[in-house]
């Protein structure tokens, strides 16, 4: 009988662990979609847990959501009028932070896109995965 467990498995038991003591809706959400997504399961472990860290630490860590990457990242993969929404219309130059009025408004467009049509979904979580891989932390 074998111990070990396939990337998928291993992608949902890590997703589960990043989303332990996460009150918040959307962590649970995003963390469920990045750890089913064929993106993650491509990685090593330690890539892995890396990014299901990253998706689910503003949320676990308010005072460290100012800070964060994360929310930026989520406004960009959103698309739409986001990115402007960020950067004023001035720039595409990552580094300035989703202002804390704008947060629960970026929750609650992740949630209705991870909510939605399967295709745009799994378009955000490729931009989300690819952007944590590619985007250097602050």
């Amino acid at each position: 009988m074998s111990t070990a467990t396939t990337p998928s498995s291993s992608a949902a038991g890590l997703g589960a662990v990043a989303v332990s003591g996460a009150a918040e809706p959307v962590v649970h959400h995003l963390v469920s979609a990045v750890s089913a997504s064929p993106e993650l399961t491509a990685l090593d472990l330690h890539e892995q847990l890396e990014l299901l860290a990253a998706v689910s630490e503003p949320w676990r860590h308010p005072g460290g959501r100012r800070h964060s990457r994360v929310p930026e990242l989520l406004a960009l993969a959103l698309g739409g009028d986001w990115p402007s929404r960020i950067h004023a219309g001035l720039t595409e130059r990552l580094g300035e932070p989703v202002a804390p009025h704008q947060l629960p408004r970026l929750e609650d467009d992740v949630v209705a896109v991870l909510d939605g049509p399967d295709a745009r979904r799994a378009a955000f979580v490729t931009d989300v995965v690819r952007l944590l891989r590619t985007t250097p932390a602050r």
